[in-house]
């Protein structure tokens, strides 16, 4: 952990070494950021104190790239109602990984014995 807070105040030093004030004293675009990743340290780095939080917060980008591959694959969708399985598919999955069940186990379910469904906060 010390290592990575190290290199992350380094990383800052150096940015702001390289993106001084101009003559007014206001910062570029790049050195406005720098002071960001500054101010924000903590935040940035709580995944290296608290294991519970995860190294990306990007899982909203990450439920889109299969999405987005499919139609650079494909340039399009020929349907409409494709699309709309295929978001409902991804959604079901994702919803199951989020719970920590596994992808195969809730499609074995859903075709066997019916669709899987998290627990409710009044069940649990």
């Amino acid at each position: 952990m010390r290592h990575i807070r190290a290199c992350y105040a380094g990383a800052v030093a150096y940015g702001r070494e390289q993106n001084p004030p101009n003559r007014d004293g206001r910062l570029s675009r790049a050195g406005t950021l720098v002071e960001r990743f500054a101010t924000h340290r903590d935040m940035i780095l709580r995944f290296t104190v608290d294991l519970a939080v995860p190294f990306t917060n990007n899982q909203a980008e990450r439920d889109l790239c299969p999405v987005k591959l499919q139609q650079k694959i494909s340039a399009t969708w020929r349907t409409l109602r494709g699309l709309a399985d295929f978001a409902t598919l991804r959604s079901y999955l994702s919803t199951a990984a989020k719970h920590g069940v596994d992808a195969l186990d809730v499609l074995k379910q859903l075709f066997s014995t019916g669709p899987w469904l998290p627990q409710t906060a009044a069940s649990s």
